[in-house]
């Protein structure tokens, strides 16, 4: 008895891919009749198929161990020579004080390899997040976790196919599914409102997203005004009121951010991240 791969293209060349394929050969058939004969039940003593012993995890390594170390020297090398511009004149007086392992020039800030390994030695090996209600959803830095998003500026109707733009329904229907499809632990921004006031889109964003799970939100706000309000409408709504906790005891936001070029840390970026971190709030960075 053999087995193949019959979902495989024919002109599918494992070989130059790097991929081995294993196959099950004529030898499956002797150990079965060896386990179990007509007639008689299977053995199950001899015989331990359970869930996690026949659940495929697919896995995928691009570098290996030695190029991963790589990576990180030349990125440690980098930081202390060429340094990182900062926009912000608060971040830049952070940095100043920080002490023995970090220079400030002006507007650019340069970073010793051993303040970058203390910061990773520092930093928690997990972080627990939890749902709007406070309860334990999952700890980030375990596992792979995966969410609903991002930042759509249409929505495609899927009964009609029609494409209008994002508004505040289709950020409450988006929610409202990502909250009720278990694969999915959290709900990042799913688009930009624009059915709204100017200058209210990320607050009304927020507010639908909180209103419709209760499951971690990841949001990204566009508008450095609206930003603390955001965070401050979400603590209203959900804060200590319901969970008997501080915003930043159990935190079920996580602010997302990311530089509008490598190297360089603008003004509007670092404000919010200061916003975030003064309130004990996890950011992603990236």
């Amino acid at each position: 008895m053999r087995f193949s791969l019959a979902f495989l293209p024919k002109n599918f060349a494992p070989s130059r891919l790097g991929v081995k394929v294993f196959y099950f050969s004529t030898k499956l058939s002797a150990i079965l009749k060896d386990f179990c004969s007509i007639g008689k039940p299977m053995d199950s003593k001899r015989i331990n198929m359970t869930k996690s012993s026949t659940t495929v995890h697919p896995t995928l390594t691009v570098l290996t161990e030695e190029q991963i170390e790589q990576v990180h020297a030349f990125s440690l090398d980098i930081l202390a020579r060429a340094g990182l511009r900062v926009d912000s004149a608060r971040a830049l007086k952070i940095f100043a004080r920080a002490g023995a392992g970090i220079r400030v020039e002006g507007e650019r800030v340069f970073i010793q390899p051993e303040k970058v390994e203390w910061a990773i030695k520092s930093a928690p090996a997990t972080v627990s997040l939890f749902n709007r209600r406070g309860e334990l959803a999952f700890k980030a830095g375990k596992g792979t976790h995966y969410g609903v998003g991002v930042t759509n500026l249409f929505y495609q109707d899927p009964q009609t196919d029609e494409i209008t733009p994002f508004g505040r329904q289709h950020m409450a229907l988006g929610a409202r599914l990502a909250h009720n499809l278990p694969a999915y632990e959290l709900v990042s921004t799913i688009g930009i409102l624009r059915d709204v006031p100017e200058g209210r889109d990320d607050l009304f964003a927020v507010l639908e997203m909180a209103a419709n799970t209760t499951k971690p939100l990841v949001i990204l706000n566009s508008d450095e005004k609206q930003f603390a309000p955001s965070l401050d409408l979400l603590e209203k709504v959900t804060g200590g009121v319901s969970t008997g906790s501080t915003f930043a005891e159990k935190p079920f936001v996580i602010p997302y951010f990311n530089p509008v070029t490598p190297l360089i840390l603008n003004c509007e970026t670092a404000e919010k991240m200061i916003i975030a971190i003064e309130r004990g709030l996890p950011v992603i960075f990236s």
